[in-house]
């Protein structure tokens, strides 16, 4: 039993490392909203934006390919390279013109199997 504990830490420590030597973009399991620190959204990838107590503001947005989202209110945003924090702390100050004091979620919504397609291109 041992013996598969240890193969199963090898397993996902070689998957980690893989994903993280093929990009620098964020590498997420499909749906799960778990970030990977540090990195970073570019085209293509799907975001979800949730405001705490204005549910009418809240949706998915794909980045675009010049690396814009779009959203009421404020219109388009530029989000490429940035981390989702980041994106977070960009929206707050955009939304804190229109809202009193906004408090806003965002999480990234990949496919998992896109990654690998990336990381088959860069490999």
């Amino acid at each position: 039993m041992r013996n598969y504990a240890i193969r199963v830490n090898v397993s996902l420590l070689l998957l980690l490392w893989a994903l993280g030597a093929c990009s620098t973009r964020t590498a997420l399991e499909s749906g799960t909203g778990v970030e990977v620190p540090g990195l970073m959204l570019g085209p293509g990838d799907e975001i979800e934006i949730k405001f705490y107590n204005v549910s009418e503001l809240d949706e998915m947005q794909t980045v675009r390919y010049d690396g814009k989202i779009s959203l009421f209110l404020v219109g388009d945003v530029y989000v490429e390279g940035k981390t989702v924090p980041q994106v977070r702390d960009t929206l707050m100050s955009l939304y804190s013109d229109h809202l009193n004091n906004p408090d806003i979620l965002v999480l990234q919504r990949n496919n998992f199997n896109r990654i690998s397609t990336l990381c088959k291109k860069q490999i």
